[in-house]
């Protein structure tokens, strides 16, 4: 039986560059294999185990977040700003509020003499809806070999484009998605490399008119992700792409039970992110992303059921007839590291979602806007404040053209977060 025999602490203060205190630039790298990573998730955790043999390491780590957010000149119900949860017209009430939504608590097991490289990775995060609080499953899989087999984030998703913010949620149009897949990462030379999997999101089920209803129950097969990635001495450029198959249910009789028929519509994306450091100090990061059908991988159309839009023509028995959703959208960012402890980043993004007057969707949105200036203090390696304003429009599809179509936002933010 494997003894426990080594405890490695490493936290503390720590008095490098910006280079060694920003987490942003530990990610994952398909050469190495091991874990996912996501520029806004932890690095290695501060507590190590290791067998007597070195045969086996085993990690345990952890993320305390305490964050606090004031919306002035319209607010959103809501700890994450979410801008498509902006309320058209807009809400002109002052809201505040404090959360520690994003604390996480996460284990790590790997072995580090075996022929094939064996890992596991589990996260649990703690989350608040309604007043009630509550922790979930946010990642679990193993890594073996070139294969991820578990949940974990999307092979649609670009793990290193992303710009820290404050904010919790984030840029507007990233695709940023989590859910079970079996994945497979491939080196291509010294700089190219190459991943495929095939992935189950969560959907939400949605209903139409005229008795039709979207419902990943209905799926017949996994969608298909495949990325191809480039990395050099100043950053990185990612190609990915997605084909999905989408499933809906329709009755010409009702909701009646054993009625109706089960209908597919091919879906597709295509997504382009970087992040480049044209300068030691300086970094420029960014995605963009068409395509239609999903919705489902783009943050601010995940929980708006627009997969599929219903068009204003039935069959010619009688069943509704609908079609994958056109989105497309991006976002740059850049930050800038000064004074050794300091960082400053600025992000911009556009979410869009394409309707014919004459469709009918389960959601008005039509598109957002998302804006934040971020400036971030580190204390330590560990220990990290940050300071924002963050402010979003959200425009709708009205059916009067004496309706508000637009809805704004504005939030203060401050938060501090401690990792081990």
């Amino acid at each position: 039986m494997a003894v426990l025999a080594a405890i490695v602490f490493q936290a503390g203060a720590h008095a490098a560059a910006p280079d060694s205190l920003s987490i942003k630039n530990d990610v994952y790298n398909p050469e190495d294999g091991f874990f996912h990573k996501a520029y806004r998730d932890a690095s290695d955790p501060t507590f190590m185990f290791t067998d007597s043999k070195g045969d086996f390491s085993f990690g345990i780590g952890g993320t305390v977040v305490a964050s606090a957010y004031y919306d002035i000149r319209g607010s959103i119900d809501s700890y994450m700003f979410n801008t498509s949860a902006i309320s058209v017209p807009t809400d002109p009430s002052n809201h505040i509020g404090f959360t520690c939504t994003g604390s996480n608590v996460y284990l790590k097991a790997r072995t580090n003499k075996s022929k094939v490289k064996v890992a596991a990775y589990l996260e649990l995060t703690g989350a608040e809806a309604n007043f009630t609080d509550y922790v979930f499953l946010q990642q679990a899989y193993l890594s073996v070999g070139r294969f991820s087999i578990g949940k974990t984030y999307s092979f649609f998703t670009d793990l290193e484009a992303g710009v820290r913010t404050v904010d919790l949620r984030g840029p507007n149009t990233q695709v940023y998605n989590i859910h079970p897949l079996i994945g497979y990462s491939q080196a291509i030379g010294k700089h190219f490399s190459f991943g495929a999997a095939i992935e189950q999101p969560s959907e939400i089920s949605s209903y139409y008119q005229n008795s039709a209803n979207v419902s990943a129950d209905y799926n017949r097969l996994p969608d298909v992700a495949a990325r191809i990635k480039y990395r050099g001495d100043k950053g990185h450029i990612q190609l990915s792409a997605i084909y999905r198959e989408l499933s809906y249910w329709a009755s010409n009789t009702g909701f009646e039970i054993g009625q109706g028929k089960t209908f597919y519509k091919s879906a597709y994306g295509i997504s382009v992110g970087a992040s480049l450091r044209p300068f030691k100090n300086f970094t420029v990061s960014g995605q963009g992303v068409y395509g239609k059908g999903i919705a489902t991988y783009v943050q601010d159309l995940s929980s708006q059921t627009v997969n599929l839009l219903q068009e204003d023509y039935l069959t010619d028995d009688g069943y509704s007839v609908l079609t994958p959703t056109p989105v497309y959208g991006g976002y740059v960012g850049a930050s800038y590291d000064f004074a050794d402890r300091f960082e400053l980043s600025a992000v911009y993004g556009t979410c869009n979602l394409s309707k014919k007057d004459d469709q009918y969707a389960a959601s008005t949105f039509k598109n957002t806007q998302y804006a934040s200036l971020n400036l971030f203090y580190f204390v330590s390696k560990s220990c990290m404040a940050g300071f924002a304003y963050t402010t979003g429009r959200k425009h709708i599809y009205t059916t009067a053209a004496s309706e508000d179509s637009m809805g704004k936002a504005n939030r203060l933010n401050a938060y501090f977060v401690y990792r081990f």
